[in-house]
């Protein structure tokens, strides 16, 4: 009887402490649950910010280009045109028929229109005391179809004016470069360009639009389409392609160059036509 009353003492005993056990090691165990997950917690955290961090100081900076101020909006400007009736003057190509200059150009929105319509306004930046302004002519140049070229400042005043003759029975793109005997471009200040072309038999037609000079960074070593994209600055690039094409005329990288250049301000169809040597004018 009193083995009995041992027995059964010793069992609820063993019980006990068994429960006892168990209820320690889901304590313990929870706990550990715990812990392990305010770890992990932590260490995602910490591997989330770390590579917010990674990727902030891995990325490069996005080449923009630099803010200039846009030019007077007198909504006369114009990149191209073609004679409106007939010529007596002849075409050298089929494919390109109207006088283009190689300029880019930007829509803006006309102040004093209330509708809010948008124009055309052609210009370029030069960092070039004394730049070089290109067109596209489709005509053979004569004494009696011949091209004029003239330069004023924003108040009207004539700085520069040349006329082009004798293109040696050739059409394409010429450079019209503003010599050294004539003054100097200022810098900040707007000018206004205009090509007329003389057909002969009709009235002249004309291209016309702004130039503005600017300061170039000395840091800046890019060239071509890159040297634009980065500076904003457009005649000294393509005054520079144009030139290293007519010393260097069959250089394929130089034409896939040009091309790349005059895409970026959608120009290429201009890209095939020859380059005629009239810089020095």
């Amino acid at each position: 009887m009193n083995y009995l009353k041992y027995f059964q003492s010793y069992k609820t005993l063993a019980l006990a402490l068994a429960i006892a056990g168990f209820t320690s090691y889901e304590s313990a165990a929870q706990a550990q649950s715990i812990i392990l997950h305010e770890r992990v917690s932590s260490s995602i955290s910490l591997l989330t910010n770390s590579n917010i961090l990674v990727s902030q100081s891995q990325t490069p900076p996005r080449i923009q280009r630099q803010k200039r101020d846009n030019p007077p909006n007198t909504g006369d400007t114009n990149r191209e045109t073609g004679a409106s009736g007939r010529s007596a003057c002849s075409i050298g190509s089929a494919n390109n028929l109207k006088i283009t200059a190689l300029v880019p150009t930007t829509q803006a929105t006309a102040q004093e229109n209330e509708s809010g319509s948008t124009s055309e306004v052609v210009w370029g930046l030069t960092a070039d005391k004394h730049p070089t302004f290109w067109f596209y002519l489709p005509y053979w140049l004569t004494s009696e179809c011949y091209a004029e070229f003239v330069l004023e400042d924003e108040t009207g005043t004539e700085v520069y004016k040349t006329t082009i003759t004798d293109s040696q029975d050739s059409h394409g793109v010429v450079g019209i470069k503003l010599p050294t005997t004539a003054p100097k471009l200022k810098q900040g200040q707007w000018y206004q360009w205009k090509l007329s072309f003389y057909p002969g038999v009709t009235k002249p037609i004309s291209v016309n639009g702004w130039v503005q000079r600017v300061e170039l960074e000395p840091e800046i070593s890019e060239e071509g389409v890159a040297f634009y994209e980065q500076t904003g600055i457009w005649y000294d690039p393509l005054t520079k392609l144009a030139q290293s094409r007519l010393q260097n005329p069959q250089d394929k990288e130089l034409q896939a160059e040009w091309e790349k250049l005059l895409r970026a301000v959608n120009l290429e169809a201009i890209a095939q036509e020859p380059i005629m040597d009239f810089t020095d004018i």
